[in-house]
């Protein structure tokens, strides 16, 4: 990631419902070790780091309204990764926010959403 590092924490990869990967976009559900509610709910660039190997990654901290949730939760689409983490202690490193949670109406509008973040973050 060649933004610079506006947070940084640790968490486990815990088990979430799948709709991430259902749209085909899979997310790590992160249970973070440090509170990190003062954090701005949005989307950034990320790099995650598991078993020492560097990954990047689009983070999304807040609801999923699209889902009808109110919870605010932590999850990363790692891009080029496809690897069971589930209970692996990674570590965070957040970069820019690319933009504040949106309400999607429809999935097909979070899908093209969420292809317009990755490209953001990998036109760099």
């Amino acid at each position: 990631m060649q933004n610079k590092t506006i947070k940084h924490f640790s968490g486990k990869v815990i088990k979430g419902s799948g709709d991430g990967r259902k749209i085909g976009f899979p997310t790590a559900n992160i249970l973070p070790k440090i509170d990190i509610s003062s954090l701005k709910y949005g989307v950034y660039a990320c790099e995650i780091l598991i078993n020492n190997i560097s990954y990047n990654g689009v983070a999304h901290y807040g609801p999923r309204a699209v889902f009808d949730e109110t919870k605010p939760q932590f999850e990363v689409h790692i891009l080029d990764f496809d690897e069971d983490i589930y209970g692996e202690l990674v570590n965070i490193f957040l970069g820019k926010r690319i933009r504040e949670t949106m309400k999607f109406y429809t999935i097909d509008d979070l899908v093209k959403q969420i292809k317009i973040d990755i490209s953001k973050i990998t036109s760099n």
